[in-house]
C-alpha cells in the first residue's frame, strides 16, 4: 500500500519475487538496480542486455518496451554474485563497502551500470573479505538468472 492505494495483493513470496511495480520491488526487501537495453521480447518475456550478457524477465512490469529502449533490471542482493574469472559479466565496479551481517556480508559495489551508482550483493560471510577486499575491482554475475524484474527507467 502507498498513499492510500493498494499497489499489490499476493503472498509474501509473490510480492517479493514478482513485484507489480518498482515501488513494491523497492519497498519489500533490498534490491539492486542495473540499467540495461531491451534487446527483444517473446510472448510474455522481455530480454535486456546487461554488460556482456542478456537476462530475461516478465514483460508485465514494462509492457510498452521496444528493442533499444532503456530498462531498469531489479535484482535481489542474494541473486547477485562475484563473477568467476573469464565469465560474462553483467557489470563491473569497485568494492566500496562491506557490512558483515552474521551469516552473510553485504558487499556494496560502486558501478556506473547502476542508476544510483551502487549495487549490493550478498556474499557468504567468509568469501567477501577474501574475494572482494575494499577498493578492489570486481565483476558481477547473476546467481539466479530467473530472479530479475524489469521496469521502465525512472524519468530524469
Amino acid at each position: 500500500m502507498s498513499e492510500g492505494t493498494i499497489r499489490q495483493v499476493g503472498t509474501p513470496h509473490e510480492v517479493y519475487h514478482r513485484p507489480a511495480d518498482r515501488f513494491v520491488a523497492s519497498f519489500v526487501g533490498d534490491v539492486s538496480v542495473l540499467r540495461g537495453a531491451v534487446v527483444g521480447r517473446a510472448g510474455d518475456r522481455l530480454t535486456v542486455r546487461l554488460g556482456q550478457r542478456s537476462v530475461t524477465g516478465a514483460l508485465d512490469g514494462f509492457p510498452q518496451a521496444v528493442p533499444g529502449a532503456q530498462a531498469d533490471v531489479f535484482i535481489r542482493p542474494e541473486a547477485l554474485r562475484l563473477a568467476a574469472t573469464g565469465e560474462a559479466a553483467i557489470a563491473q565496479g569497485t568494492v566500496g563497502a562491506q557490512v558483515f551481517q552474521g551469516s552473510h556480508t553485504d558487499v556494496f559495489i560502486e558501478t556506473p551500470a547502476a542508476p544510483s551508482g551502487r549495487v549490493r550483493l550478498r556474499s557468504p560471510a567468509g568469501e567477501a573479505a577474501a574475494r572482494a577486499p575494499l577498493g578492489s575491482a570486481v565483476t558481477l554475475a547473476i546467481a539466479q538468472p530467473d530472479a530479475v524484474c524489469i521496469f521502465p527507467p525512472e524519468p530524469a
